[in-house]
């Protein structure tokens, strides 16, 4: 579905979040393995930067790029320093000025807007894709360059469709950063617990609530489900009930579909089941107690990413008897639908003068060898099909089997609308309190989700309006 129009409401929102740079950026990831938490503090002393030669040095003609990487940390300092020393040994004729940006998003927001306005911007930057990057011109087309790439038959079609959509205000959107990994959603199951109660692994929803009800045992302390009634609950459900309706769109022929008659029935099932066939505390669980409750055998399903996968596994000795991570149950639709990770990769400043030694770099970067690397230092799944065959993904059960489910073609994405405005503000400000009324019994499902789609529709309208 293509957006005409969002353009000039992008550009409002992003020089509003100019002027408003501490505010937190917009997140369509609540997980705890989110890339876009900063894992040190803004400062001086947390910009790294790794000098390139002089581009006109005696005999070598050279071309200098300048590249900036959000959300920077030590660690990934350390990767990207190391990495561009590899690129520049094999190509000696252009060098990389590398800038690790710490902080959030709305922070390298801010330099990356001081330095547009300073004509200053850098030939490179990585971060996610926000789609008034785009509408604002900051950054340069890659079509051309990407479609001529040798190997980007290694990169389905979907996820290349994820980026490209991002360009919500054209009728033949464009590519406007190189595809990157994300993180897999999944559910983490103790078979041995269902295999008592003669109950396999949940291929259905219906098998998910079965076994939700007769693998409770309040008495043992033990409970069938584990909801997020706490912090994140609005993004958690989401997931949930598309996943269930098979509703792959948050919006279809311009309405709203969050409080369709199938994501209502998830919701009347799922929060139903609240101090029944899940714990009391529930209501207030955030992420840490959730993984606290099953790593102490205390919970017998629980919905996360393979971001606690190691942990989740650690805590029952690797024993997939005891604990596995495996697909979502088949919606209602008999797919199975699993919720789009916002877009992040590698852009390309529409003002940069080296496109093409830029383009090199990235081209670079795409490659099976530098995509693996980069995705296991953060703990994501490459969506390149070269690199999932390497061992730390095949040799690594939970990993193999999110590789498996993202190439299923019984396997399709749910389309969240990253690209409003006001998403996330909807979800924490509105969905978080009134998902744990609907908990308490203090609001229907119906309501709950019919108060959510309109404030979504306001939203949607107010984009596609101007």
């Amino acid at each position: 579905m293509r957006r005409r129009k969002l353009s000039k409401i992008l550009a409002l929102a992003a020089i509003g979040a100019a002027v408003m740079a501490g505010c937190a950026s917009p997140s369509g990831d609540t997980g705890e393995n989110s890339n876009k938490e900063a894992d040190v503090s803004e400062g001086s002393t947390n910009e790294t930067t790794a000098k390139g030669t002089d581009a006109n040095d005696a005999d070598t003609e050279e071309t200098t790029l300048t590249f900036w990487k959000a959300s920077a940390n030590e660690e990934r300092n350390a990767w990207w320093e190391e990495t561009i020393a590899k690129f520049e040994e094999e190509h000696p004729e252009i060098k990389v000025e590398y800038l690790g940006v710490a902080g959030d998003l709305s922070a390298f927001d801010q330099k990356l807007d001081m330095a547009v306005a300073a004509n200053e911007a850098p030939d490179i930057f990585s971060s996610y894709l926000d789609p008034s990057y785009i509408s604002r011109g900051i950054i340069e087309p890659l079509d051309q360059y990407y479609d001529s790439w040798a190997d980007k038959d290694q990169i389905p079609d979907k996820y290349v469709d994820l980026y490209r959509d991002m360009d919500y205000s054209s009728d033949n959107p464009k590519l406007y950063a190189t595809p990157a990994g994300g993180n897999v959603q999944c559910l983490y199951v103790r078979p041995d617990l269902l295999k008592e109660k003669g109950l396999e692994i949940p291929a259905t929803w219906d098998e998910f609530f079965e076994a939700e009800e007769k693998t409770t045992d309040k008495e043992k302390g033990i409970f069938g489900g584990i909801i997020r009634g706490g912090g994140g609950n609005a993004s958690a459900l989401e997931m949930l009930m598309y996943s269930y309706s098979g509703i792959t769109d948050f919006f279809i022929d311009g309405k709203c579909t969050i409080n369709d008659p199938k994501n209502v029935e998830f919701v009347e099932k799922y929060l139903g089941s609240y101090a029944t066939y899940t714990s009391e505390d529930d209501i207030n669980k955030a992420w840490p107690e959730m993984a606290a409750q099953f790593q102490s055998g205390k919970g017998v399903m629980m919905a996360h990413n393979l971001g606690s996968a190691q942990a989740n596994y650690e805590a029952f000795g690797n024993d997939e008897a005891k604990v596995k991570a495996v697909p979502y149950p088949k919606s209602a639709t008999g797919k199975i639908v699993i919720p789009s990770f916002q877009p992040a990769g590698n852009m390309i400043t529409a003002t940069s003068k080296n496109k093409e030694a830029a383009w090199t770099f990235l081209e670079w970067l795409l490659s099976a060898q530098e995509t693996s690397s980069y995705e296991k230092m953060m703990s994501n799944m490459p969506v390149n099909t070269e690199a999932q065959k390497d061992s730390w993904i095949q040799e690594t059960s939970y990993m193999k089997m999110g590789a498996d489910m993202n190439n299923d073609e019984n396997v399709v994405f749910c389309n969240f609308p990253y690209y409003l405005p006001n998403f996330t503000n909807i979800e924490s400000d509105y969905a978080m309190p009134n998902i744990q009324k609907v908990m308490l019994g203090q609001m229907t499902a119906q309501e709950l989700l019919d108060g959510w789609a309109e404030k979504l529709q306001e939203d949607y309208d107010s984009v596609m309006s101007k």
